[in-house]
């Protein structure tokens, strides 16, 4: 069946209630259920990920994974600290053993509960020689989509400047393509330290990356050899102007309609509007950034594999 539209809803987020959060001294525990690789599922509490102490490092890894999205996101820790209830004692969960986990936990703006399911996997990216790099080490990343053929997993980093919605600014997206029955996530790019010295290679490595994830799909390859031009050096400098040009539209959109608002609502109600604005803000462009790198390559391999 051919995919004619593909509309997806970040990371498939369902509203719960608050009172899922546990909070034992100044540590918080988030509702959890985690399925681990034996086939035991565990429902209790596991410390946020927010919580440094939730992690204990494999000090021999810090190398590999030091400036990485994941691991400053807190998703490629060695073990997870889990509790059955209040009163018992902190376990100690290793992410060896875990298959899958599903935290009931705030949403960073609005702070209401929600469900996201992270899944454990290993990642691939090509580097700057246009060879792939393989992890060995896995990761557990926040689902995004996935069906019979295609996973595919998402998270965006945001910096604040202060504590209000509107100092909040995405850093990063960070998307991460598994086919059915493969062992590695594909990252097509990162934008990191290591990597601002060479933008320029962002196109062919994600060339490189789509052509590693269809590598069991022959007619998909023939159709991403006939886009391979599409992804030369100049890829990074067309794609940032399109994105900039849009972005600055919806900024203009969204800084004029919080000053429109404020004159028009109480203090408190302003407050919640611009959280709920800012939100809205940030999934609109994690899926102008999605749509415009992304789309038209899923649809194609989705509607290509067999």
């Amino acid at each position: 069946m051919k995919i004619k539209s593909f509309f997806l809803l970040l990371l498939g987020f369902n509203f719960l209630n608050a009172q899922l959060t546990l909070n034992v001294g100044k540590n918080a525990y988030y509702k959890t259920l985690i399925e681990l690789e034996d086939g035991t599922v565990r429902e209790g509490f596991v410390l946020s990920f927010d919580d440094k102490s939730a992690f204990y490092y494999d000090t021999s890894e810090i190398k590999l994974l030091f400036g990485s999205p994941e691991n400053n996101m807190n998703l490629a820790r060695e073990y997870y600290t889990f509790k059955k209830d209040k009163d018992s004692k902190d376990e100690k969960i290793s992410i060896a053993q875990i298959k899958r986990i599903t935290v009931d936990e705030p949403e960073f703006y609005s702070n209401e509960v929600k469900s996201v399911t992270y899944e454990k996997v290993k990642i691939t990216k090509p580097n700057n020689d246009l060879k792939m790099d393989f992890k060995e080490n896995p990761v557990l990343l926040p689902v995004y989509f996935s069906n019979s053929k295609l996973s595919i997993y998402n998270f965006t980093e945001l910096v604040c400047s202060g504590k209000s919605a509107s100092s909040c600014n995405v850093k990063g997206y960070n998307y991460y393509f598994l086919p059915k029955g493969t062992e590695y996530a594909v990252k097509p790019f990162e934008i990191t330290l290591g990597s601002i010295f060479s933008l320029k290679k962002i196109g062919p490595k994600i060339y490189t990356a789509l052509e590693y994830m269809g590598k069991n799909c022959p007619l998909y390859l023939s159709h991403l050899a006939e886009r391979k031009s599409k992804y030369d050096e100049s890829f990074v400098s067309i794609a940032n102007k399109e994105f900039t040009n849009s972005f600055k539209v919806k900024q203009e959109e969204y800084k004029q309609d919080l000053k429109k608002a404020k004159k028009s609502m109480s203090k408190e109600d302003f407050k919640k509007y611009e959280i709920d604005k800012k939100s809205q803000q940030n999934n609109e462009q994690n899926d102008m950034f999605y749509n415009g790198i992304f789309n038209e390559e899923v649809i194609d391999y989705i509607n290509s594999c067999e």
